[in-house]
């Protein structure tokens, strides 16, 4: 019985280092570089979730600028899943799991960001309006997109 638990353990840990580097950081080099156009909309999603927590704290150090950067980067890597998506030329209501999943994506980020609006400072909040809207406008050209009458 002993032995079996440790077989299962040694297994379990031999496996380890492979599951965590399958799930690497992306950079938005990286991410641009995919040619599978919906693979690289999920990929720019994630690198905008992911940018989200040292943003914050960037903000939290007074580092404005780098926030601001960062900020920056959350917006382009959304704008970037938008386009990817545009870009393979399948409608939304006809095929909309990748949409779909893109819509979740964006109404979790837009959770992250208003989360972080209400974290920093009263003078920060106004780098994060913009932000907002310009992703929840992303958000709704999705869920229209799916929700659209088939034809």
């Amino acid at each position: 019985m002993i032995r079996h638990l440790v077989s299962a353990l040694a297994i379990v840990l031999l496996l380890a280092p492979p599951l965590a580097a399958a799930e690497k950081a992306h950079t938005l080099e990286s991410v641009q570089a995919e040619t599978n156009l919906e693979r690289r909309a999920r990929y720019a999603l994630e690198l905008a979730r992911q940018t989200i927590p040292p943003m914050i704290n960037s903000y939290f150090e007074g580092a404005t600028d780098q926030a601001r950067e960062r900020l920056a980067l959350v917006l382009e890597a959304t704008e970037l899943a938008r386009s990817s998506l545009e870009a393979t030329g399948k409608r939304a209501s006809k095929n909309p799991k990748h949409f779909k999943r893109a819509e979740i994506q964006t109404r979790g980020l837009l959770e992250d960001l208003e989360s972080a609006r209400r974290e920093v400072g009263v003078d920060q909040r106004e780098d994060l309006d913009p932000i907002i809207k310009r992703i929840d406008a992303i958000n709704s050209e999705l869920l229209m997109g799916i929700m659209a009458k088939k034809k």
